[in-house]
């Protein structure tokens, strides 16, 4: 079966002399960052995952080992100017000295008076996070604030004592975008996220937030991950991890709500772009008649004759989605009632091939499941997984 989800993606003709790394690679770099009180700036194309991604790793606190959770705080730079980041004068605040009347503290010194985004910064006893977006967009007026935010992590010589590490995001200049100020970079780690559609793929069955038929399809055709290398030409939609991801929220919702699957595969088209709307079109008919089948094994039946009669494409697809339906109840489920739907799916899967077993799990199950329900000494697992990982070695 060929795929195309290793082929890196086309970013840029340049790469701006920052080293490129995976999504997969960037979430290992940001939990690392936040670890050991460092800073990040991170680019890349539009939708590529550089803000989400900083937001799922700030909010899982069972990614670090030494810390408790953090807190995430979010600034858009693009809307900011200098008084956001500075501070407002208070032309009526105080000084600290005790012995000046009030009168003369006013004339003597100003104050200024924070956003409210620095309270979380200053105040309480949560590690905080700041997620600093469109930094390739901020105006000029605050590149100085931000560098002594980033250096010293104070504002106006106020220690931001809460504050364990700044993340910025920016979009590539071949977009519209501009380089940030230099002796802002100085101060970060750079990276150039490249999604490929391997990792890109794993970030999305551990998320749960992108429908299976959106792995299937992009499993089969990763090139329509993005759209064309140049930005978007003279189009106004292309696909993207970000269109995608919106899609695949619409998706789920159609689906509760019955939505006819014209209307979805319009409304996905409305995301991604008419071309790869067209080409997705195919796989979502696919997974809308593999629904039946799915429903039978969730019941506890014994599909395997239907199965097997399935073309090879279909049989994939069949195992991603039972895996990817089996994650949303894992994950909502508690340790000490094991789910049924455990059982009739490892048992299921016991009839799959190796090669869509092992696809299926690291796409969907993914290891921090497979680690959390020890399947690996489950009755209708250990086998199976033991199986696929010596086939896997072989590889």
């Amino acid at each position: 079966m060929t795929t195309d989800t290793d082929v890196p993606q086309q970013m840029a003709k340049s790469d701006f002399n920052l080293t490129s790394v995976s999504t997969e690679q960037y979430a290992e770099i940001l939990r690392a960052a936040i670890e050991t009180d460092s800073n990040v700036a991170v680019f890349g194309r539009r939708g590529s995952g550089k803000t989400i991604i900083a937001k799922d790793v700030v909010r899982d606190g069972n990614f670090f080992e030494t810390r408790s959770k953090v807190r995430e705080v979010y600034v858009n730079l693009s809307t900011c100017e200098r008084p956001d980041m500075g501070g407002y004068p208070d032309m009526f605040g105080l000084t600290i000295d005790k012995h000046d009347t009030k009168e003369a503290k006013r004339q003597r010194f100003v104050q200024f008076i924070l956003p409210m985004f620095f309270q979380p910064l200053m105040e309480g006893n949560e590690r905080v996070v700041a997620i600093f977006d469109e930094v390739d967009k901020a105006d000029e007026s605050i590149h100085a604030p931000l560098l002594e935010i980033t250096q010293f992590k104070s504002i106006n010589g106020r220690p931001l004592t809460n504050l364990c590490a700044s993340i910025f995001t920016g979009n590539l200049i071949s977009e519209g975008s501009k380089r940030p100020s230099l002796p802002l970079l100085d101060r970060t780690e750079k990276y150039l996220l490249r999604p490929d559609v391997g990792s890109w793929l794993k970030w999305a069955g551990t998320s749960g937030k992108i429908h299976p038929s959106v792995t299937a399809f992009l499993h089969d055709k990763g090139h329509y991950l993005f759209g064309s290398e140049d930005g978007c030409g003279d189009n106004y939609a292309e696909p993207s991890p970000r269109g995608w991801e919106l899609a695949s929220r619409v998706l789920f919702a159609g689906e509760k709500l019955g939505w006819h699957k014209d209307l979805l595969n319009m409304k996905v088209a409305g995301f991604i772009g008419k071309e790869a709307g067209t080409q997705y079109d195919i796989y979502f008919n696919h997974y809308q008649e593999l629904l039946p089948l799915v429903k039978q094994i969730f019941d506890g039946n014994d599909v395997t004759v239907e199965y097997e009669k399935l073309g090879p494409s279909m049989q994939l697809y069949a195992a991603m989605i039972v895996c990817s339906r089996l994650s949303g109840i894992l994950d909502k489920a508690d340790l000490v009632n094991r789910p049924k739907e455990l059982g009739y799916v490892g048992r299921f899967m016991q009839g799959v091939s190796d090669e869509n077993v092992l696809i299926s799990v690291r796409t969907q199950l993914v290891l921090h499941r497979l680690t959390k329900w020890r399947l690996d000494s489950d009755k209708d697992w250990g086998k199976l997984l033991n199986d696929i990982t010596k086939s896997a070695d072989k590889q």
